[in-house]
């Protein structure tokens, strides 16, 4: 791939700042449902959070099973609210190495789910690898190509040049600071958030006896992710 490397106009720091602000504006105007779709996630995420936050230290609680579900919660949370961040700036390779983080801490929750006597050590201080993670776990085909994509993306390869570099007139040309790609951001906000939304899944089926009383939130869940499946089947097409 041959490149024309053009360099526009960049005076320091501040100009690529105030160039990223103007990415934000477009994309809190194009993606005006997404975001509404990701605060109102976010809200649900932190209520679910604050209605199990009672287990921890109550003589109901089950110990590290309750503090490691807080704080692999908190660790996805903080993860999706920088992906967020970096999407806005149109950073697309780094919201992807983030969001990427977010689903290895969602897989390591259901790691320990299905081998609770796998916390103790952990919690002592033993490192998990996320391949040993995905491994005990069995992943599906989809979920392993997803994760692969990931990696293509982030790392260091020809094939993610693609994620900071665009078109300037009649030539290529490589990007410093972040560009305005609607359909590369459309697509990684949608994953986001649906991994934020499977994860909520997961506390709700783990935790069912203390949230049964929040049936309608799961509800509400499900009609979120009908409506990004479908328009991520039509951004699949215009990638094709």
């Amino acid at each position: 791939m041959d490149y024309k490397e053009i360099f526009t106009e960049m005076d320091g720091l501040k100009s690529i700042l105030d160039f990223q602000e103007g990415i934000s504006e477009r994309f809190d105007k194009d993606f005006k449902g997404l975001n509404s779709l990701f605060e109102s996630l976010s809200d649900i995420y932190l209520t679910t959070v604050k209605r199990l936050r009672g287990r921890l230290g109550a003589p109901t609680s089950t110990g590290e099973k309750d503090e490691v579900t807080f704080l692999l919660l908190a660790r996805i949370f903080n993860h999706s609210l920088s992906a967020y961040l970096l999407l806005q700036r149109g950073m697309l390779i780094d919201a992807a190495a983030v969001i990427r983080q977010v689903l290895e801490t969602q897989w390591l929750l259901e790691y320990f789910y299905k081998y609770p006597h796998k916390v103790d050590k952990w919690m002592q201080g033993k490192i998990i690898k996320p391949s040993e993670v995905r491994r005990n776990l069995k992943l599906d085909q989809e979920r392993s190509l997803i994760y692969d994509e990931y990696c293509k993306m982030t790392h260091n390869n020809i094939e993610s040049a693609r994620y900071f570099s665009g078109e300037d007139e009649d030539a290529d040309c490589i990007v410093f600071g972040g560009y305005y790609n609607p359909l590369y951001l459309e697509q990684l906000f949608s994953e986001l958030i649906i991994y934020l939304t499977t994860t909520l899944f997961i506390i709700n089926y783990e935790y069912r006896e203390e949230l049964k009383d929040l049936t309608s939130i799961t509800r509400k869940l499900n009609d979120m992710l009908k409506i990004i499946f479908a328009r991520l089947l039509d951004i699949s097409t215009l990638e094709d």
